[in-house]
């Protein structure tokens, strides 16, 4: 019955994130999803997403795109469904896990959290995805660094506690304020690079690139970082973001 129900509403209730290449529906097919990570801090006027780790099988598998389907009936239930493709050629027969960003678009407030549920099996729940009200009309409430790459630094005993943040300010007067990095889920590091500018005669208009080394915070509890991969989901300038993934060591 509820199946029947989401076919027969899909369309007027689903927002389409698909690549533009022209592959035929025969060439796409469900991917193993490892985990679906859920950033947190989105407002009601946020572009909200969430995080896929597909775990390919090979290295000829590739995500194709993602879908939202919200239902009329179900309104603090978001559908997800996923779409991967294969390639033809040489193929390593590796296990190639990797995270991607689906844009949801903005959802109206609510503090106890939509339901991310897989769409396919209708009974994998990934979560809750929490909104809460905007304190202003901005994007976003700080200003955050153009941030283009991420990479874990390794120090010369082969720890990696600390990450490096790259990119191109458009002016000599713009800095870094400071970088709140926090693990947020099982092994999800939010990394928020929040800048500031100050107003001065002699700013130039130039692009001045930055390398910024920030240490990851050792906490304790839920919130402690231990050696191991971990996805980084790095919020950028203008509404912007990306997700990349690296491997920490301390010890």
């Amino acid at each position: 019955m509820i199946f029947s129900l989401i076919l027969a509403t899909a369309l007027s209730g689903t927002q389409f994130f698909l690549a533009s290449d022209p592959w035929n529906s025969s060439d796409r097919f469900v991917p193993p999803v490892h985990e679906v990570l859920i950033p947190i801090g989105f407002d009601d006027n946020d572009v909200v997403e969430v995080i896929v780790d597909i775990e390919f099988r090979d290295s000829c598998e590739d995500f194709y795109g993602a879908r939202v389907i919200r239902q009329a009936e179900l309104k603090d239930v978001l559908l997800l469904q996923i779409e991967a493709k294969r390639r033809e050629g040489m193929c390593l027969e590796v296990i190639n896990r990797q995270p991607f960003i689906v844009k949801i678009g903005e959802l109206a407030r609510h503090e106890s959290g939509y339901r991310v549920v897989d769409f396919k099996t209708m009974n994998r729940d990934y979560g809750k995805l929490r909104i809460r009200k905007a304190n202003s009309s901005k994007i976003d409430e700080n200003n955050y660094a153009p941030v283009t790459s991420l990479r874990a630094k390794e120090e010369p005993n082969s720890l990696r506690r600390s990450i490096e943040l790259a990119g191109f300010f458009m002016d000599t007067c713009t800095f870094f304020k400071e970088v709140h990095v926090a693990r947020t889920g099982e092994y999800l590091i939010e990394v928020l690079p929040i800048i500031d500018r100050m107003e001065s005669p002699d700013c130039e208009k130039r692009p001045v690139a930055f390398n910024q080394i920030v240490d990851i915070p050792q906490r304790s509890g839920q919130h402690r970082v231990a050696s191991g991969r971990y996805v980084f989901y790095v919020r950028t300038a203008n509404g912007g973001s990306f997700v990349t993934q690296d491997y920490l060591a301390y010890e």
